[in-house]
């Protein structure tokens, strides 16, 4: 009776002592280019916290370069290129093509920093990631968290409005966002939220 009653004490000890330490991590305050909770680079603060996240990193190299948007089924996928939406792009897209080596796929299936919850970003959740790693010195990332980003076109997670053959990404040398075959052969790198 004493060893099961001690036993729920310690149980309940390590569950106040964790729920402390994910609050604390989840309160912490980062500023744009600081090292992010997964090990990633913080790219974006919204200023508080709400629907369930603050801030946005991307992982510190690409998960695939030369990748299409899809399978080749050219499938319909509803998306959004809102901030906020890559997450729920990234599900869509995986839910209608299933498994296969697509954008969306990779970054899913990506597990880095102890944490497995990346997406492919949105179109405007992609276009915040490039205003911060902005190579004509206007952005807010050093020259060392440019490091690893390609001068190419990497893919959003958002489809090209209702069309099923276009996807949107953007160009890392210019800026530039356009549409572009979604068999198209792209590089791509995950985001996640916290």
């Amino acid at each position: 009776m004493r060893r099961a009653a001690l036993a729920l004490i310690l149980v309940s000890l390590t569950a106040l002592v964790l729920a402390a330490q994910s609050s604390a991590a989840t309160q912490a305050i980062y500023q744009v280019g600081d090292k992010g909770p997964a090990g990633g680079i913080v790219f974006y603060d919204k200023g508080n916290a709400s629907g369930g996240w603050r801030y946005f990193e991307v992982a510190t190299s690409d998960a695939g370069s030369g990748i299409p948007w899809d399978t080749g089924n050219y499938l319909d996928v509803t998306t959004s290129t809102t901030i906020g939406s890559g997450k729920a792009n990234t599900e869509a897209i995986i839910e209608a093509l299933g498994s296969g080596i697509y954008a969306a796929q990779l970054c899913r299936g990506l597990a880095t920093g102890g944490f497995n919850d990346w997406f492919l970003p949105s179109k405007d959740e992609l276009n915040l990631l490039y205003t911060a790693v902005d190579w004509r010195g206007r952005g807010s990332f050093t020259d060392k968290d440019r490091e690893g980003f390609t001068n190419h076109y990497y893919w959003s997670s958002s489809q090209y409005f209702s069309s099923y053959f276009y996807a949107w990404d953007q160009d890392f040398g210019n800026g530039r966002q356009k549409n572009d075959l979604k068999n198209t052969g792209f590089s791509v790198r995950a985001i996640r939220a916290f």
